[in-house]
C-alpha cells in the first residue's frame, strides 16, 4: 500500500508486512494480539508522532516553507535575468 511503509518505517508504530502474504499479516498480528504492552507502546508512539507531525499546524508551517522557497527561488531568477 503506498505511503504506509514510511509512516511505519522506524518499526516502532507498527509492522510492515510483505503485499499479499497472509501468513506474514498474522504473524504481525499475532505479536500484537500476544503482547498488550507491545500494543500499548506502538499506540502511544503513533499518536505523539501524529500529534508532533501530522498537525494543522505542523502541516501549515510546512506549507508555508514550502511557498517560502518558491517565493524566494522566482525572486532568485528574476533578479539573475535583470
Amino acid at each position: 500500500m503506498g505511503g504506509v511503509r514510511e509512516l511505519v518505517a522506524d518499526r516502532a508504530g507498527g509492522a510492515v508486512v510483505r503485499p499479499n502474504d497472509a501468513a506474514d499479516l498474522a504473524a504481525a498480528l499475532e505479536k500484537y494480539l500476544a503482547s498488550p504492552q507491545i500494543a500499548c507502546a506502538a499506540g502511544a508512539h503513533n499518536r505523539l508522532r501524529a500529534t508532533n507531525e501530522f498537525s494543522w499546524r505542523t502541516s501549515a508551517l510546512r506549507l508555508l516553507d514550502v511557498y517560502d522557497r518558491v517565493v524566494s527561488a522566482r525572486q532568485d531568477a528574476a533578479r539573475a535575468s535583470a
